[in-house]
């Protein structure tokens, strides 16, 4: 009888051993795929205006700064995610009246992205799929209208979620160093008064960044 305590008490000790060793290689594969990044960029933005012929959109300067986290599902596959603190301007132009719209949020984009590595260790990367952003801040400028606000009960004239698909190609050298290019569209219409025009934002930016 004691031998089998015994017995039985040395087999689950070396199960637990072996349980925790490959929990920990696990652990061990996961981290070695990922790799985090930071990155910023600069970026010319407007709207695709709808139904409203008196309403102009054009190019705005802006910027984006923030952190990326890319896990390599294989030599040639990665699913990346980019957490990006965004400013974007707009100018507009309403019945020949000009103002300029400024839209502070956050941008994040899912890239399910391919990848090619060459003779030098550098990597060349493209990839595309959805992005959320969330509006904090949103205004035409002139006429100090918070777009986020409700007025006398009135509605707010913008939504502060979008949603849409977004793309990202560039190149990385062997030292980390990256460089890029994205685009984003807004899949929703951004405004919330669908009777009178539609506005869909969208995006070029050119950035650089540094994966550790």
């Amino acid at each position: 009888m004691k031998k089998i305590i015994f017995s039985t008490a040395i087999f689950f000790v070396i199960s637990q051993i072996n349980n925790q060793a490959k929990s920990q290689s696990l652990v061990q594969t996961i981290k070695e795929k990922l790799t985090f990044g930071i990155k910023a960029d600069g970026n010319y933005s407007n709207f695709i205006v709808k139904d409203n012929n008196a309403l102009k959109s054009k190019m705005g300067p802006g910027g984006r700064f923030g952190a990326s986290l890319r896990f390599d599902i294989s030599n040639h596959f990665a699913i990346q995610e980019d957490i990006l603190f965004a400013y974007y301007t707009t100018d507009i132009e309403r019945n020949n009246i000009k103002d300029k719209f400024e839209f502070m949020g956050m941008d994040v984009p899912i890239y399910f992205m391919g990848q090619w590595k060459n003779a030098t260790n550098g990597r060349l990367f493209a990839g595309a799929g959805p992005y959320v952003s969330m509006g904090i801040k949103g205004k035409f400028k002139n006429e100090n209208l918070d777009v986020f606000k409700k007025y006398d009960d009135q509605k707010s004239e913008m939504n502060r979620i979008v949603a849409g698909g977004a793309a990202i190609l560039g190149y990385e050298l062997s030292n980390g160093i990256q460089f890029n290019v994205s685009y984003r569209y807004g899949m929703n219409m951004i405004n919330k008064d669908k009777n009178n025009y539609k506005l869909s934002p969208k995006s070029i930016s050119v950035g650089l960044g540094y994966n550790f």
